[in-house]
């Protein structure tokens, strides 16, 4: 690699692979990460990111859910909580050849979201984003990365 290049030597190293939380450990090196998604929030105002960027806000209709993604690395750990429409926007930014699980359907203006409601969406959220994650090459991309905040565990 050229040593004038923005990756070079000096960039601090991420996780670039994901792992199913099944086949995950803790003992791995910092290489790997995994996430689990068991919790959502009804928030009144948008949470407050450590790594703000390109991720939108999401639409600006309060209370909303977010849904909460332990991401985890070695022996560290850190959350983000990440609405539906973020979601989308990953999936638009991040071309894939391969089929993946497909984001769980839009609401309708008229749609009653309650917990309930959340419960299911996250499961099938959770379905998406792993399979989405397993695809070769995903865990690397940019937008991946400051979705899932990963250079959190940069070192």
């Amino acid at each position: 690699m050229d040593s004038s290049s923005p990756l070079a030597q000096d960039a601090p190293s991420v996780p670039e692979m994901f792992l199913a939380a099944d086949q995950w450990s803790p003992r791995f090196q910092s290489t790997f990460f995994t996430i689990k998604m068991d919790t959502f929030e009804s928030c009144r105002h948008p949470p407050t990111s450590s790594e703000p960027g390109d991720i939108p806000l999401g639409k600006g209709t309060f209370p909303a859910y977010y849904f909460k993604i332990d991401v985890c690395s070695g022996h560290m750990r850190h959350s983000v909580l990440r609405r539906y429409s973020q979601f989308e926007w990953l999936l638009s930014k991040v071309l894939i050849q391969a089929t993946v699980h497909g984001m769980p359907p839009k609401t309708w203006i008229c749609q009653f979201q309650d917990e309930a409601f959340a419960k299911n969406r996250l499961g099938h959220l959770r379905e998406f984003l792993e399979g989405f994650l397993s695809q070769p090459g995903i865990a690397k991309d940019l937008h991946v990365v400051a979705f899932l905040e990963l250079n959190r565990f940069a070192q």
